[in-house]
C-alpha cells in the first residue's frame, strides 16, 4: 500500500509541475484560455485551480513521498527502482500538462530542447517509450 502511495505521490508532484512550468512558459492568450490554470489573484483564466493552488498540489506530492518513503520497509534497491521508475513514467504526464498549458496540445511533435550551446531533438514516439520504460521499471522492482 505504501508503495501505491509513494508512486501516486510522485505522478502527482509531477503533474503540478507540469501545469505551474507551463503556466510560467504560457502565453498571455494561453494564461487566459486553458482550463487547468488561472492567474494567481483569480482575476482571469478559467482554470480549475489557481497557480498557487497547483503549487500545493506539488508540494502535497513531495510530502506524500517522503512520508511513504519514511515508512517503507524495502530495500535500497527496490526503493531506488520504484523512485526512478515513477519519475520516468511520471515525464510524460508532466510534459503532457505543460503542453497542454502552454500549446493545448498534449504531445508536439518534432519538439527541441536547448540544453546549453546543444540543440536535443526528441521524437514524439520517445515520451510513449519513457512511460512504457518507467512501468517495466517500476513493476520489476516487485520482484527483486
Amino acid at each position: 500500500m505504501l508503495v501505491l502511495i509513494l508512486i501516486f505521490s510522485i505522478l502527482v508532484y509531477y503533474i503540478g509541475e507540469g501545469i505551474t512550468e507551463g503556466y510560467t512558459f504560457a502565453s498571455p492568450s494561453r494564461k487566459k484560455h486553458n482550463n487547468l490554470i488561472k492567474s494567481n489573484a483569480y482575476t482571469y483564466g478559467n482554470g480549475a485551480l489557481g497557480y498557487h493552488a497547483w503549487r500545493w498540489v506539488e508540494n502535497a506530492g513531495i510530502l506524500g513521498a517522503f512520508i511513504a518513503i519514511f515508512f517503507l520497509d524495502i530495500s535500497l534497491l527496490r526503493l531506488m527502482m520504484i523512485i526512478v521508475g515513477s519519475a520516468i513514467f511520471s515525464w510524460l504526464p508532466y510534459q503532457m500538462c505543460l503542453w497542454h498549458v502552454t500549446e493545448n496540445k498534449l504531445l508536439i511533435p518534432g519538439t527541441v530542447y536547448m540544453v546549453g550551446p546543444f540543440m536535443i531533438n526528441r521524437p514524439i514516439w520517445l515520451f510513449p517509450v519513457f512511460g512504457i520504460a518507467g512501468l517495466i521499471i517500476m513493476i520489476s522492482s516487485f520482484f527483486v
